[in-house]
């Protein structure tokens, strides 16, 4: 892991044993069981996923002028209302800006089968049905596939880190 340690170094112990309180390792032992929990709470991804630009909690690296000031994620959901027809193409303004670049685009579609499916999709047997999930600089792209059923609604997260 680049020297960053093991995964398992995420995790905190579940049996810290604690000194004698009376004894001067008590205080030190505190701080360093706070300092251990602190960081990692701050290490987990935020679960907060809304319309409005919010914070992932993930840190991606630096800058090559800052390589050691890691540069936080920012997420934003999409609510795209149907129907969108086989074969067509439809964008949404996103409204974000000076971003850097993207570290996760997905999403979800439901259709009028009625069945959900993941964004990008794709369909081992039949090319034409797929549906493509893609970001420009000022809107997402939607592109139903010629014999892809109709989609009535999409759903679209956008994570990214800005410059």
């Amino acid at each position: 892991m680049n020297n960053q340690g093991t995964t398992s170094d995420s995790y905190l112990s579940e049996d810290e044993i604690y000194p004698d309180p009376k004894s001067d390792r008590f205080k030190s032992k505190l701080e360093e069981v706070y300092r251990d929990v602190a960081i990692r709470v701050n290490e987990r991804q935020i679960g907060v996923f809304d319309f409005v630009e919010a914070n992932t909690g993930q840190k991606f690296f630096g800058e090559a002028g800052e390589p050691r000031r890691k540069r936080e994620s920012l997420r934003k959901v999409f609510q795209i209302d149907g129907p969108i027809a086989s074969g067509a193409v439809v964008t949404e303004a996103h409204d974000i800006t000076n971003v850097d670049f993207y570290t996760h685009i997905y999403g979800t579609i439901e259709t009028n089968v009625p069945d959900h499916r993941p964004l990008p999709y794709t369909d081992a047997t039949g090319t034409n049905e797929e549906v493509s999930l893609r970001v420009d600089g000022t809107n997402i792209i939607i592109e139903n596939g010629t014999a892809a059923p109709q989609i009535d609604s999409v759903l679209v997260v956008l994570e990214y880190v800005k410059n």
